[in-house]
């Protein structure tokens, strides 16, 4: 099993992105988070410091995950 959240994980509210995380990994499955543009900083960062708190909670931007089935790229 594999969760996916294709963006938009905290609605423009990065203090929210722990408290998601720490309530996902409870589901027991691996999660990827890709950022969509409701997970930016928004406080006059430059466009590569937008992600950020993004990157501090959840890792890399971007990702990829194999199965013998299906590939995800994010």
């Amino acid at each position: 099993a594999l969760g996916l959240q294709l963006g938009d994980v905290v609605d423009d509210v990065p203090a929210l992105m722990e408290p998601v995380k720490r309530t996902t990994a409870l589901l027991g499955v691996p999660w990827l988070y890709a950022p969509g543009n409701h997970d930016i900083d928004h406080l006059g960062v430059a466009d590569p410091q937008a992600l950020l708190a993004f990157r501090r909670v959840f890792g890399a931007e971007t990702r990829a995950w194999e199965t013998p089935l299906a590939n995800f790229v994010m």
